[in-house]
């Protein structure tokens, strides 16, 4: 949601069209939704929609401030709760009408419990701003009367803090309202105004302080122009790319069978036409997975189980008419597993379940990640093993053609040879295991 506010700003240029003001504001919500996305609070577009909402709305509960911090040369804006034993050169209480104290209920809070009373229930209010009350009792006149100067006393404080805050100048704005042709003062503040105030206007006089001069009028579209110049971080689109990224899937497969230069060793050699096998590619990712759980498992899995497991995890809409298909074939796939394997060209033992079991170490699915002189290599290996003190690479393959794997996927195996020898220190062969499906 952030990445596309900035691309949303960056894209409209909105303020081509409005007034800078408030922009102040704008970023302050940017970053509120940065850090409600690293706190795990906004994670879909939808959530960053509804929290935007409720910042516009005013009901997300944050502050309209950007920082409280003294080091700042900026006007801070904060309601009382939020100033409380902190202190400003100059504090300007805004303008706001006084309150009638009149609670709608009252919580007791003792050593043995806490015991409530509710005086009304109020209904929403209506277009008029009136409401009506859909409940209220004269029971409990006491506790009325109780809660009443318990927020006046809270309401004295308030204002207490509010006059305490400043160190050299207190300015209050007066709250003032016509009613009915006429003006009505009702200031929160007038406990403060009862001694007299002078008149800031009066004490400051006409000609103090700096004249105001008009503001140069400024193009949007000359500013944007301007910040597309000047921004330092546009240099970044010139810079040249000092490594490159390498899988060792994506190496070239030495095949005539290949349909395209770079394949992944899957789907790209099989020639497949019927049914489910249609989507090979999707069917050589399933069958790693069906490996992967009979290994780990240590071959306890149950068929069927692991089959519909792995149906639901790759579910498609487009394979849905296949599953049947799919699974015949993953089902003959682990079935020739666990029958002793498939016969193999390259040395490679056919029990490759009986092998892994009997290993002394075994890992599926290995992530590897290192850096030579010119590239980034990045991949996955299928299974490595260590037997007998030396540890060995295996790569299933499930193409059509099952002779010659090792020769056709050479650089592919040599790529995971020197991965291994780069991270760990040690020697491995490569090899590939070829699963008929």
């Amino acid at each position: 949601p952030a990445a596309l506010f900035c691309e949303i700003m960056e894209t409209y240029r909105p303020y081509r069209a409005v007034a800078a003001e408030n922009l102040e504001v704008v970023f302050y919500a940017l970053e509120l939704l940065r850090n409600a996305e690293k706190s795990g609070l906004v994670v879909s577009l939808k959530d960053g929609a509804a929290y935007l909402g409720s910042l516009i709305a005013g009901i997300s509960g944050e502050e309209r401030c950007l920082s409280l911090s003294t080091e700042k040369d900026c006007v801070h804006m904060a309601n009382l709760h939020k100033v409380k034993g902190l202190e400003a050169p100059i504090v300007i209480l805004a303008a706001a009408g006084s309150s009638t104290f009149s609670g709608s209920s009252r919580m007791i809070h003792g050593e043995d419990g806490s015991e409530g009373y509710i005086f009304s229930l109020e209904s929403e209010r209506d277009e008029n701003g009136k409401s009506a009350a859909f409940f209220s009792t004269s029971d409990y006149g006491d506790e009325k009367a109780a809660e009443t100067e318990a927020l006046k006393a809270e309401g004295q404080r308030l204002i207490y803090v509010a006059a305490t805050r400043a160190r050299n100048a207190l300015i209050l704005c007066e709250s003032v309202r016509i009613m009915r042709g006429s003006e009505s003062v009702n200031s929160k503040w007038r406990p403060i105004m009862e001694q007299g105030l002078p008149d800031i206007f009066g004490v400051i006089g006409e000609d103090s302080g700096c004249p105001v001069q008009p503001g140069e009028k400024v193009s949007a579209d000359d500013l944007y122009e301007e910040a597309e110049r000047t921004c330092v971080l546009r240099g970044r689109m010139a810079e040249s790319v000092t490594f490159r990224v390498e899988n060792p899937s994506r190496l070239r497969v030495r095949s005539k069978l290949s349909e395209t230069p770079e394949g992944t060793g899957e789907a790209e050699a099989a020639q497949m036409t019927d049914g489910g096998r249609a989507f090979a590619a999707l069917l050589g990712t399933m069958t790693h997975r069906l490996m992967e759980m009979l290994v780990t498992t240590r071959g306890l899995v149950d068929t069927e189980a692991a089959v519909r497991e792995i149906l639901r995890e790759y579910r498609t809409p487009a394979t849905e008419p296949f599953e049947r298909e799919i699974a015949d074939a993953l089902k003959k796939a682990a079935g020739g597993i666990r029958s002793g394997g498939f016969p193999q060209t390259n040395g490679l033992p056919q029990d490759i379940l009986g092998t892994l079991l009997a290993a002394d170490e075994v890992y599926c699915e290995v992530p590897f990640c290192y850096q030579d002189e010119t590239a980034v290599w990045n991949g996955v290996m299928d299974v490595m093993y260590l037997k007998d003190g030396r540890w060995h690479i295996v790569d299933y393959k499930t193409n059509a053609d099952g002779r010659n794997l090792d020769e056709k996927y050479q650089a592919q195996m040599s790529a995971y040879e020197r991965a291994f020898r780069a991270i760990t220190g040690s020697e491995a062969d490569a090899r590939t295991y070829h699963i008929d499906i």
